[in-house]
């Protein structure tokens, strides 16, 4: 059962997971915070997967912070910019 007001799943999806099949909202869609807007649509008659992991856009964080990793060379060497959107940002 799908608690969350912004996961809308069509008739006939289905998903098994033989270690928790309950558990797919809590074990598979990360980063979830309807607060800010996100929606996760999943149409009728899929199958998913075992372990498929839906990543919410709330997983996004500011690239312009300070941060220990070595992410903040790399984005100095492209001049501050974003290189080109992915794909999927485009639909």
């Amino acid at each position: 059962m799908i608690a969350a007001p912004n996961i809308f799943v069509g008739d006939y999806t289905y998903y098994d997971d033989p270690k928790d099949p309950t558990g797919f909202e809590k074990n598979n869609v990360l980063f979830n915070w309807p607060q800010f807007g996100d929606r996760l649509i999943i149409g009728k008659f899929c199958s998913i997967a075992c372990g498929t992991t839906f990543l919410m856009g709330s997983a996004n964080h500011r690239v312009t912070s300070h941060q220990r990793l070595p992410f903040q060379r790399v984005w100095r060497r492209l001049g501050g910019k974003h290189p080109a959107p992915p794909l999927s940002a485009a639909l």
